[in-house]
């Protein structure tokens, strides 16, 4: 800066100066930090009050300020709080018209957060899983009806349309500041690793660790619940099925933890 600066605290003792003041003082910074304002600019008791004056004038817009930005940010986690509550309210909607569907979300919201525990994942982890797991198919939405309920094998155009689900999803909450966390938890949930997943085919470690719990967790619910083209497996049908795809579809270490999970009835 081209103009001298100094900073004072409220007893008008020296903090700082820059280099222009002690230039402009020719005096050491020795001589200046920790003195009075007054000793050192030799100034009268009114330029003291002046500087007093402007300090509290500085402080008091600094707090309007603060002030101003919390009513802010509290403003807005309203905000962001009413739009997570309209969303899960949608997807009650979304799976009260499909009986198939009828509380698949909240059942993988929490096996995903019970298999992260498990895991030793972070407490921020697993909170992320609770909306996660709510809001993952939230993208089935734009999947025809005629494509979720059909009894026969899908086309190869029809598995397209399917495999876009968590494209979607992620474009409902895409805005919404604080789920941003959970995004490429959403998006790459059905990701194998095998690298054989959709949408991006990662592999392996490359797919977030939250993705990885979240599509074990939905591959459980989606094997022992009814679908209009099979019927409801069995616990021990599932244990079989997911110990048969560990390294394949699923993360060994992940599936290893949830087989824990449901040979101990945890689950």
């Amino acid at each position: 800066m081209k103009e001298g600066v100094l900073a004072v605290d409220n007893e008008g003792i020296i903090l700082y100066i820059n280099a222009v003041m002690k230039e402009l003082l020719q005096k050491d910074e020795s001589e200046i930090i920790g003195k009075k304002y007054q000793e050192v600019m030799g100034g009268s008791d009114e330029s003291v009050q002046v500087l007093e004056s402007t300090h509290m004038q500085t402080l008091k817009v600094l707090a309007e300020t603060q002030a101003r930005e919390k009513e802010v940010s509290e403003k807005l986690k309203i905000t962001q709080k009413n739009l997570i509550d309209v969303i899960t309210t949608f997807v009650k909607v979304i799976e009260s018209h499909d009986p198939y569907m009828r509380g698949h979300s909240p059942r993988v919201a929490k096996y995903a957060m019970m298999l992260a525990k498990k895991m030793g994942a972070p407490n921020e982890l697993i909170q992320n899983l609770a909306y996660a797991g709510l809001f993952h198919d939230l993208g089935m939405i734009m999947v025809p009806q005629s494509i979720i309920h059909k009894t026969t094998e899908l086309s190869m155009k029809e598995w397209a349309v399917v495999r876009k689900h968590p494209i979607y999803s992620v474009k409902y909450i895409e805005n919404i500041e604080s789920l941003k966390d959970i995004i490429p938890v959403i998006l790459h949930h059905h990701e194998r690793w095998d690298g054989k997943g959709y949408p991006d085919k990662l592999k392996g470690e490359d797919i977030p660790l939250g993705a990885r719990i979240l599509f074990i967790a939905e591959s459980y619910d989606a094997i022992v619940s009814k679908r209009p083209y099979r019927r409801a497996r069995t616990r021990d049908e599932a244990i079989t099925i997911l110990r048969q795809n560990s390294g394949t579809q699923f993360d060994p270490v992940a599936i290893e933890n949830f087989l824990y999970l449901l040979e101990n009835k945890i689950i």
